[in-house]
Order: C-alpha cells, then structure tokens, then sequence
C-alpha cells in the first residue's frame, strides 16, 4: 500500500519528467518541485527527526577582509538536536531541465559556488546536491 509520503515523493519524480520552455517556466516549474519535495522531507524525515533537520533556515556569515555579510539558504540541514546554529550536513535540491544540467549538475557554475559558501558553515560533511537523476551527489 502506497502512503501518502511516498506519493508526494513519486510526484517529485513526475514533475522532472516534464521541463517547461523558457527560463521563467523553469523557475516556476522549480518552485513546484521544491515544495513538494519539501513536502516529502516533512513528512518522510522531519516528522522522524524533528529536532535535528531544518528546512530552509537562514545563516548568516561573514566574508572577506570586510566583513561582508552572505545569507545562505540551503534547502535541508541536518544539524545537532535542537540547534539548527550548528550545521552538520547540507543538502540543496536540484532539478536540472537542461540537458547539459542533467548529466552532471555540479558543472553548472552557480552550483559550485553555492556549494562553497555552504562549505563555510563549517559542517561535519561536505554539502551535497539532491537531484532526481543521481540521487545525493557530494565532492
């Protein structure tokens, strides 16, 4: 028998069969993706979990001699009970459309600098990518 937490999981898998036309129907079709599977994650792995995954917290970390400020905002974090301040492992989704994107999603330049930044929230992993096509992708 099918839950419903693994529905919305398979739903997941469905929406990234279909890739829309342009670059504002790839980000609304992103969008959907990643609420539902926020959705799986809430339901699946939160409900399991719920004093050691957060889903989008925000961080704030300096940068530089100047002391520049970058908010980051990975999709899930794992991190110590009850303190989402002390990031473990990262993992952001992705849903590539694009061909090229598909086959090898850390390639695409925004991806590796996003996956440095999160690197500096000094986790006990290194951050991974999650995408339909090769599941949790780490360096």
């Amino acid at each position: 028998m099918m839950t419903e937490g693994r529905l919305l999981c398979g739903l997941v898998a469905l929406l990234c069969l279909s890739c829309a036309s342009g670059p504002r129907q790839y980000a609304e079709l992103g969008t959907m993706k990643h609420d539902v599977a926020f959705a799986c994650v809430r339901r699946e792995i939160l409900r399991l979990f719920p004093n050691n995954v957060s889903i989008e917290p925000s961080y704030v970390i300096r940068t530089g001699k100047s002391g520049n400020q970058d908010i980051l905002k990975p999709d899930i974090v794992l991190h110590a009970s009850g303190r989402p301040d002390q990031a473990q492992c990262i993992y952001d989704f992705k849903f590539p459309c694009l061909k090229a994107r598909k086959s090898n999603p850390r390639s695409v330049p925004e991806t590796q600098a996003q996956m440095t930044r999160y690197a500096n929230l000094d986790g006990q992993c290194n951050p991974a990518i999650i995408t339909p096509q090769f599941g949790i992708i780490r360096d």
